[in-house]
């Protein structure tokens, strides 16, 4: 990594750790999935508490849509993007170190209490060698699509350039997908969108093939239509 882009690589994980916003919305995502668990049967094993959490990890979607808005709208409207660029920062460059910074930050929002309650439930009920092998592949399968989930108020973030905007979009979609989840075609909608992936991901109903690809595309194509609009817009 070439050392201009070290700096602000620096600059930005300086910001997220110093952003209160950033350790509000861990707190809420933490204290909403302890009440989520309330809602349901007890758990009666390790993994139960993990896939209970995992299950409703769509519901906290919200908290990383807030969180991009916050995060890279918001450098828009403060000019610290356009202040990179002055000092010659690549547009590539700077893109990429938002994507990296951002998804640590919406990694940490969802998968705190992911882990959090699975080291509670293994703690409360121990874990064979088989069980655990099953939690770090749900693990990082679940951090995979959560990447992909953070995508989308990353790119709108670079699309409109404003916290207003980046924010309203992603949650007329979420609505939107929150819709189509819950009708009668909820299967084929979920094997595709990464939100309805963790719901199937609790109950083994997707492969990790499945998991992998379909959400590097969605990954890639934001990654490329965030590049090109960025690449090309004229900031005053």
């Amino acid at each position: 990594m070439q050392y201009p882009m070290r700096r602000i690589l620096k600059a930005e994980f300086y910001k997220l750790w110093r952003m209160k916003s950033f350790w509000g919305l861990l707190i809420i995502s933490c204290a909403l999935s302890c009440i989520l668990l309330l809602d349901g049967s007890p758990p009666a094993k390790s993994l139960d508490v993990f896939n209970h959490i995992l299950y409703t990890a769509p519901l906290l979607y919200v908290l990383i849509m807030i969180f991009g808005a916050l995060f890279i709208g918001s450098d828009f409207e403060n000019r610290t993007i356009q202040s990179y660029i002055s000092a010659g920062h690549k547009r590539g460059h700077i893109l990429l170190v938002k994507i990296i910074v951002h998804l640590t930050g919406c990694i940490s929002i969802l998968c705190l209490p992911l882990f959090a309650g699975a080291a509670a439930g293994c703690m409360l009920f121990g874990i064979t060698s088989a069980s655990l092998s099953a939690l770090f592949l749900k693990s990082m399968l679940a951090i995979w699509i959560i990447c992909a989930m953070a995508m989308l108020p990353c790119l709108c973030g670079f699309l409109f350039q404003g916290v207003g905007k980046t924010l309203t979009l992603p949650l007329v979609l979420f609505f939107v997908m929150l819709f189509l989840l819950n009708g009668r075609h909820y299967p084929l909608v979920a094997a595709v969108l990464p939100m309805g992936q963790l719901r199937l991901l609790c109950f083994d109903q997707l492969t990790s093939l499945n998991v992998f690809l379909t959400n590097f595309l969605w990954i890639f194509i934001c990654c490329i239509w965030a590049y090109w609009n960025f690449s090309r817009t004229d900031l005053k």
